[in-house]
């Protein structure tokens, strides 16, 4: 009996572990795939550059933000956002070419722990779009939100095409 419930037992955990890769791998799949590409950035426009100072949270643009960097922005993206509902946050900033260290535009792909940590943090983000319509975007499908701002209402008309494509190869993926 106790060899049964060891069998069981060690079952239970590889079955565990493997539920969370392959769900760590879709995450990080589905992002390479919908992900803004270099030819889809607006003229005028470059990937930003990072400044030193901000290289502890963006390493590289674009790049998976790690979770130092997710605690020290998740609450700068939008009013509220908890970094302990963030699972995975890529960014992709896009500058002047004037001014290559700024950040006019930034798309964030932002994967949630769960489905609990989605409801919550997706409450505050549409709140926050709601509220800035004519600078933001957001797509959703399940636990993952694409999130993209301008800094000037300007810009709007680039997001939103950014977004129409990134929204048709987010729909390619069901």
């Amino acid at each position: 009996m106790k060899r049964g419930r060891l069998l069981y037992g060690i079952c239970i955990v590889v079955l565990a572990m493997t539920m969370g890769f392959s769900s760590v791998l879709f995450s990080d799949d589905l992002i390479e795939k919908i992900k803004l590409n270099n030819d889809e950035i607006p003229e005028g426009f470059i990937l930003g550059k990072i400044p030193g100072f901000a290289q502890k949270v963006f390493e590289d643009n674009p790049c998976y933000v790690n979770d130092r960097g997710i605690k020290v922005i998740a609450d700068k993206i939008y009013p509220g956002g908890y970094a302990g509902n963030l699972k995975t946050i890529h960014v992709t900033i896009l500058a002047g070419s004037r001014t290559p260290y700024g950040d006019d535009m930034v798309c964030y792909i932002l994967v949630f722990k769960d489905d609990s940590a989605a409801k919550k943090e997706l409450k505050k983000l549409k709140e926050y779009t709601d509220s800035n319509r004519d600078r933001t975007m957001l797509i959703i499908k399940d636990t993952l939100a694409v999130f993209i701002h301008a800094d000037d209402t300007e810009h709007y008309r680039y997001i939103e095409s950014m977004g129409n494509k990134i929204r048709a190869r987010l729909q390619k993926t069901q």
